[in-house]
């Protein structure tokens, strides 16, 4: 994760260069910013540690930096964070957390975006290298509850609406039992889903006209409930393309929706796109990965063949085979891109373009989409 420290004072600037370090050990990449003027009336104060030097003011500083890093640690005064910081904030799901230290380490505060952007866990592994005490002060960690952008986050899920988060959310921090229904195998964590506040059914059990609040974990549209409800959408999906020379990347966007429609999928799940090696310097495919905000995986065609071998039924093109030396791309290229793959939209022929999708039947929480909490 990438931090920024911004600290004020001769203390403050001790405590945040002895954080650095404890977090710089378990992989963190961490930048300390400290008052020019500090430096220069403690010079012993850092030592030999490279920090970066500031002459303006905080507010300046935070403004510029704000969207520059993953998460902010202040170690000042936390009436003073919330004056500079307020300006900034834009919604919970682009603002990064903001943690406060004061500068005798003896606490460590989740301020800013303490669910979806992790700031909570943050708070908590800072806490732990400072022999802190940690201040998380959300309902749902108060009440032992997970809350849904929790889970969704440590899943590298996305959610949908984002207005109904925070009636779903108050439902369960008021000790009601919300239903989880999906057509996916969840991972093992929260062991007890019931301790978390949550009950697991299987989607086919999904009735919307007697569903108030509901989290639907799945790929799928499904009709809505009458209720408040959330789409987590996990990057389950994997988008296999075959293309002639030259395509567009409007061409490959339209088709890519289209393919998702016909199989009643959701582009927020989309994990990946998948084909053959020999279209890597494609601009079509390159540009279109690039507007959906996924990666491209290429294949040789080695790879795409041996797909047959494990199943013979795949669609098989003889004008490919002349052409590229395999009996297809978008079939093979979308299995190999997935870990236990499931076929859910066969290859299907658009204007220059053919598109079949695959779906990761288990560990897609392990997904290369995923965002770690660690």
């Amino acid at each position: 994760m990438k931090i920024a420290i911004v600290t004020l004072t001769r203390r403050g600037t001790s405590v945040g260069c002895r954080l650095r370090e404890r977090l710089a050990v378990l992989g963190d990449e961490v930048d300390v910013y400290v008052p020019m003027k500090i430096v220069q009336r403690y010079a012993s104060v850092t030592g030999d540690r490279q920090v970066n030097l500031y002459s303006s003011n905080l507010t300046q500083l935070l403004g510029e930096i704000y969207h520059q890093y993953q998460a902010l640690i202040c170690v000042m005064a936390t009436g003073l964070v919330v004056r500079v910081i307020a300006p900034l904030l834009q919604h919970k799901t682009t603002d990064p957390p903001v943690i406060v230290v004061d500068e005798g380490a003896r606490f460590a505060i989740s301020l800013v975006a303490g669910h979806w952007g992790g700031g909570n866990r943050l708070t908590e592994r800072v806490a732990a290298e400072l022999g802190a005490v940690p201040v998380v002060t959300t309902a749902s960690e108060v009440r032992g509850k997970i809350a849904v952008d929790v889970l969704a986050r440590e899943w590298g899920a996305t959610l949908e609406p984002l207005d109904w988060l925070p009636a779903v959310n108050a439902a369960l921090v008021n000790g009601e039992e919300l239903p989880i229904f999906t057509d996916l195998a969840l991972p093992d964590q929260p062991a007890n889903w019931a301790t978390g506040g949550y009950r697991v059914f299987p989607l086919a059990q999904y009735q919307p006209e007697s569903a108030d609040e509901v989290v639907l974990l799945t790929s799928q549209n499904v009709p809505l409930p009458r209720g408040a409800y959330l789409f987590v959408r996990p990057r389950t999906l994997v988008a296999g393309i075959g293309c002639r020379r030259g395509v567009s990347r409007a061409e490959i966007l339209e088709a890519v929706t289209a393919a998702l429609k016909l199989a009643n999928r959701s582009r927020q799940s989309l994990r990946k796109l998948a084909t053959i090696a020999l279209k890597a310097d494609e601009a079509g495919i390159l540009e279109a990965a690039a507007a959906l905000g996924v990666p491209i995986e290429f294949y040789q065609p080695d790879d795409l063949a041996r797909a047959w071998e494990e199943d013979s039924g795949l669609s098989r093109s003889p004008m490919v085979k002349d052409k590229i030396g395999v009996d297809g791309v978008c079939e093979p290229a979308c299995l190999l891109g997935t870990g236990n793959p499931r076929l859910i939209l066969p290859k299907t022929r658009f204007p220059r373009v053919t598109v079949a999708l695959a779906e990761v039947r288990s560990g897609w929480w392990e997904s290369d989409q995923g965002i770690s909490t660690s």
